[in-house]
């Protein structure tokens, strides 16, 4: 015989300051922090109020490393420290990664990887917002030499082309 134990609810006075119907929450112990999913963004909070608000075009990517125990939330920019949270409700953990992962992936419509002739590495990716507007976003992971910057501008105006976006 199986035990299910449900997610803990999100409480009521928190629920309130959500603007959105369909939330999945995920709570971490070890912080006391609670994560909402929403189809607007992602959603830090307290019991008792909102701490932080992130569109899923602010989040690159959202990691459960089973070993650690461990939530982590990686930004676009690479030299933003993860921010990590501990000891997540596993009955939750799925559906939670389950609608964090799909709306992640409606925010992230492409993304090319190259490196410039200098060597560095480069991300660009045409990202969506909530509401349909669409953006370009670069990152180096590494320094840009003037000819690299120009090689960097002209890639980003290819995707941006290939996306629709004026260029």
């Amino acid at each position: 015989m199986k035990l299910f134990h449900r997610p803990t609810p999100l409480p009521a006075k928190l629920r309130s300051q959500i603007n959105a119907r369909q939330v999945t929450a995920l709570f971490c112990a070890t912080e006391e922090t609670w994560l909402i999913a929403t189809p607007h963004g992602l959603v830090l909070a307290d019991d008792e109020q909102i701490q932080a608000e992130y569109g899923w075009e602010e989040i690159q990517q959202i990691t459960w490393d089973r070993d650690t125990d461990t939530l982590s939330i990686r930004w676009p920019d690479p030299s933003k420290q993860a921010q990590k949270l501990h000891n997540p409700d596993i009955d939750a953990l799925r559906v939670f990664g389950d609608y964090s992962r799909n709306y992640l992936n409606k925010s992230q419509i492409y993304t090319h990887f190259g490196a410039t002739p200098g060597g560095t590495s480069i991300r660009i990716t045409v990202r969506a917002k909530s509401d349909g507007t669409k953006f370009s976003e670069v990152v180096a992971f590494g320094p840009l030499s003037q000819r690299d910057q120009s090689y960097v501008d002209t890639l980003e105006n290819q995707v941006r082309d290939m996306a629709g976006l004026p260029v």
